[in-house]
Protein backbone atom coordinates (compact mmCIF):
# COMPACT_ATOMS: atom_id res chain seq x y z
CA UNK A 1 0.00 0.00 0.00
CA UNK A 2 0.93 3.74 -1.12
CA UNK A 3 -0.16 6.74 0.64
CA UNK A 4 1.23 10.00 -0.66
CA UNK A 5 -0.45 13.69 1.25
CA UNK A 6 0.40 17.35 0.85
CA UNK A 7 -0.21 18.86 4.57
CA UNK A 8 -1.97 17.94 7.67
CA UNK A 9 -4.22 19.69 9.96
CA UNK A 10 -3.35 17.83 13.55
CA UNK A 11 -2.14 14.48 12.57
CA UNK A 12 -1.52 11.45 10.10
CA UNK A 13 -2.20 8.17 11.14
CA UNK A 14 -1.20 4.81 10.23
CA UNK A 15 -2.47 1.56 12.08
CA UNK A 16 -2.82 -1.98 11.14
CA UNK A 17 -0.80 -1.76 8.40
CA UNK A 18 1.61 -4.77 6.62
CA UNK A 19 4.01 -2.83 4.57
CA UNK A 20 2.97 0.07 3.75
CA UNK A 21 4.94 3.76 2.26
CA UNK A 22 4.06 6.99 3.42
CA UNK A 23 5.01 10.43 1.91
CA UNK A 24 4.46 13.65 3.09
CA UNK A 25 4.99 16.42 0.74
CA UNK A 26 4.15 19.39 2.59
CA UNK A 27 4.01 19.34 6.47
CA UNK A 28 2.34 17.51 9.09
CA UNK A 29 2.31 18.52 13.17
CA UNK A 30 2.78 14.92 14.19
CA UNK A 31 2.55 11.11 12.23
CA UNK A 32 1.25 8.51 14.82
CA UNK A 33 2.53 4.52 13.85
CA UNK A 34 0.75 1.89 15.66
CA UNK A 35 0.29 -1.87 15.12
CA UNK A 36 2.13 -1.61 11.72
CA UNK A 37 5.34 -3.65 10.26
CA UNK A 38 7.28 -2.63 7.90
CA UNK A 39 6.22 0.80 7.27
CA UNK A 40 8.80 3.47 4.78
CA UNK A 41 8.34 7.31 6.14
CA UNK A 42 9.55 9.73 3.33
CA UNK A 43 9.38 13.27 4.63
CA UNK A 44 9.56 16.42 2.72
CA UNK A 45 11.76 19.48 3.94
CA UNK A 46 8.49 20.91 4.85
CA UNK A 47 7.72 18.09 7.42
CA UNK A 48 11.30 18.06 9.19
CA UNK A 49 9.96 19.13 12.30
CA UNK A 50 7.17 16.54 12.19
CA UNK A 51 6.44 14.86 15.60
CA UNK A 52 6.70 11.14 15.08
CA UNK A 53 5.16 8.32 17.97
CA UNK A 54 5.58 4.96 17.52
CA UNK A 55 4.03 2.03 19.10
CA UNK A 56 3.34 -2.11 18.96
CA UNK A 57 5.05 -1.53 15.05
CA UNK A 58 8.03 -3.12 13.67
CA UNK A 59 10.24 -2.28 10.78
CA UNK A 60 9.78 1.86 10.65
CA UNK A 61 12.52 3.87 8.38
CA UNK A 62 12.24 7.61 8.17
CA UNK A 63 13.43 8.64 5.15
CA UNK A 64 14.53 12.17 4.79
CA UNK A 65 16.42 14.72 1.83
CA UNK A 66 19.77 14.81 2.39
CA UNK A 67 21.97 17.99 2.51
CA UNK A 68 22.28 18.38 -1.08
CA UNK A 69 19.34 19.25 -3.14
CA UNK A 70 20.26 16.36 -5.30
CA UNK A 71 21.61 14.43 -3.05
CA UNK A 72 20.22 11.06 -1.82
CA UNK A 73 17.87 10.05 1.10
CA UNK A 74 19.17 9.30 4.69
CA UNK A 75 17.25 6.44 6.35
CA UNK A 76 16.77 6.38 10.12
CA UNK A 77 15.21 2.82 11.63
CA UNK A 78 12.97 3.96 14.19
CA UNK A 79 12.45 1.73 17.73
CA UNK A 80 8.92 1.21 18.90
CA UNK A 81 7.02 2.59 22.13
CA UNK A 82 8.50 6.31 21.56
CA UNK A 83 8.11 9.66 20.29
CA UNK A 84 11.20 10.84 17.86
CA UNK A 85 11.85 14.42 16.55
CA UNK A 86 14.34 15.24 13.70
CA UNK A 87 16.93 17.82 14.95
CA UNK A 88 20.19 18.36 13.46
CA UNK A 89 19.95 15.57 10.66
CA UNK A 90 19.35 13.29 13.73
CA UNK A 91 16.04 11.76 15.37
CA UNK A 92 15.65 12.67 18.96
CA UNK A 93 13.62 9.80 21.06
CA UNK A 94 11.98 10.33 24.22
CA UNK A 95 9.83 7.95 26.13
CA UNK A 96 6.07 8.01 25.40
CA UNK A 97 4.61 9.44 28.73
CA UNK A 98 0.77 8.95 29.56
CA UNK A 99 -1.45 10.60 32.33
CA UNK A 100 -3.75 8.64 34.01
CA UNK A 101 -7.20 10.79 35.90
Amino acid sequence: MGVVFKDVVAAFEIVNCNGVEVQCQGSAPTISVDNTSGCQLYLSKDSLQTSISTAKSSEINVLVPGAEPDGDWVEHSLPQQYIHALKDGRFETTPASHSGG
